[in-house]
């Protein structure tokens, strides 16, 4: 019987195919996580304001081309979205040239009536389409644009989703602004389309150099013995009371979760000025706000770990032709953070209010100087380095689903997005309102991911997510809202 993932491999020959370069460490992880369904999509979605110009029933058609003139410039800026992977299901697969693409594969347009809640449709849409699978992925490139469009009204719901090993987080929000700047300056060259049909550039699409090509990701003996120990043991040896023994791995039902709440501007505003009174951010705060949530509803845990995923960008030279900001690639990184029991009985027993939010910043505290020692200490001793000695990664992640489950929660935090294009003044332009970051459920990752992004000037929306056969979907609402009741209390 054909596997699962079997549908959205081409069997095809693979004679014609126009190999790259094969996938990097990130990249190659990453496909090994979604050839074995354990992850499938990550979602930013954004809220344009369209200018006066292009509203009337009579604009319509001069929206829909306008706007995806702006996807295909896009789309042709960065080489990441213009190949497939082949060999997908195997130990090196390798990023494949494409001469074209179906645009209506990609980009979907959805009309929604005046009545319905477009903030409720929108969040349906983004849980559909980080559990949609891609297909033909050697044929076809790993990504795709949902567009709401409500009659009647002056925004544009944009939901851009992709299949990690094409890019990160951080990828998304580059997407959305280069997006942005396209749809106010579009230039002379407007590109066409036969059809639908989208041909590419026939040079070699120049994709992102892989970190391990940037870096020298130097390691010392001790870490590299600790690590390997730390992915090699026997489950017989995995006793830390820190791990996530509360939500053991379930390999399926596949199928993500998904909530978000909103914190508007000035609640936000305050939080940032208290987060920077007590010498941590708002990264630091989630964290310990989620600490104390989980220490609050489960009494029998005796410690917690967590994770942060961290921009490598940061840690890589520019050059004449490489600007990493602006490039979208998989050059993220994860650090992790222990919660020993003396923390989490600190945060249980703590009361009144004033006590507890004492603890909640001491904890926010500590996580900020954790990732500031990693920031200071860059690509040395990174997880990245282990892709020099995993052969399979897709062996490596059927172990580690074997094991018991490390992380309660991660906290991925993209930060702002500009909501308007440099130079452009607010009146007639296009901006954006509010974004948005969502990740499917990781199934032997974090039992509940926190996702924050926000807009400039804009409110901040978190959204939590995680696999709905692992609780009751209770204890995932729970959690959300404790969280969401402390920001607005720190924030009123």
């Amino acid at each position: 019987m054909a596997s699962s993932e079997d549908k959205h491999i081409s069997h095809g020959s693979d004679a014609n195919l126009k190999l790259l370069r094969k996938l990097s460490y990130n990249e190659t992880y990453q496909q090994a996580m979604y050839i074995l369904n354990q992850y499938r999509g990550t979602a930013v979605s954004c809220r344009y304001a369209i200018p006066p110009t292009l509203l009337g029933q009579d604009s319509q058609s001069a929206l829909k081309n306008t706007f995806e003139s702006a996807i295909i410039k896009t789309v042709l800026r960065h080489p990441v979205l213009q190949v497939g992977i082949a060999n997908a299901d195997s130990k090196v697969p390798t990023w494949t040239q494409l001469d074209s693409l179906d645009l209506g594969s990609h980009v979907e347009w959805r009309s929604i009536k005046r009545s319905v809640n477009i903030d409720s449709l929108l969040q349906e849409a983004v849980a559909s389409q980080i559990d949609t699978m891609f297909p033909q992925l050697d044929r076809q490139p790993g990504w795709r644009i949902v567009i709401l469009r409500q009659e009647t009204t002056a925004d544009l719901e944009v939901v851009f989703t992709w299949n990690h090993p094409h890019g990160d987080g951080t990828s998304g929000k580059i997407f959305h602004q280069d997006l942005l700047n396209f749809l106010n300056d579009m230039g002379e060259d407007s590109p066409s389309l036969d059809g639908n049909t989208l041909m590419l550039p026939k040079s070699t699409p120049k994709l992102p150099v892989p970190v391990e090509k940037l870096s020298t990701l130097p390691m010392d003996a001790k870490y590299v013995t600790t690590t390997l120990w730390g992915l090699l043991k026997p489950s017989i040896f995995s006793k830390d009371p820190t791990q996530a023994s509360w939500a053991p791995i379930r390999a399926s039902p596949y199928k993500t979760q998904v909530r978000s709440f909103v914190v508007d501007r000035e609640a936000l505003d305050n939080v940032l000025a208290k987060c920077r009174q007590h010498q941590t951010t708002f990264t630091g705060l989630l964290h310990a706000l989620a600490a104390l949530a989980f220490a609050s509803h489960l009494s029998d845990a005796r410690g917690f770990q967590s994770g942060t995923p961290i921009d490598a960008r940061r840690f890589l030279q520019a050059g004449p032709e490489f600007e990493p900001d602006r490039t979208m690639a998989n050059y993220v990184t994860m650090m992790d953070h222990k919660f020993a029991l003396e923390v989490v009985d600190g945060l249980r027993s703590a009361s009144p209010e004033a006590e507890t939010l004492e603890r909640v910043w001491s904890v926010a505290a500590d996580v900020r100087r954790q990732i500031e020692k990693k920031l200071d200490s860059g690509l040395k001793n990174d997880e990245i380095c282990l892709g020099r000695f995993v052969g399979d990664w897709r062996a490596q992640m059927r172990e580690k689903a074997s094991k018991p489950r490390l992380l309660s929660w991660l906290v991925t935090n993209l930060g702002v997005l500009e909501g308007s294009s440099e130079g452009k003044g607010k009146s007639g332009a296009w901006s954006i309102r509010q974004a948005q970051l969502t990740l499917s459920a990781e199934i032997p990752g974090a039992a509940i991911v926190f996702s924050a992004m926000t807009v400039a000037d804009g409110p901040l929306r978190i959204t939590t997510n995680w696999q709905e056969c692992l609780f009751d979907p209770s204890f995932g609402d729970q959690i959300t809202g404790h969280v969401e009741q402390w920001l607005h209390r720190i924030g009123s």
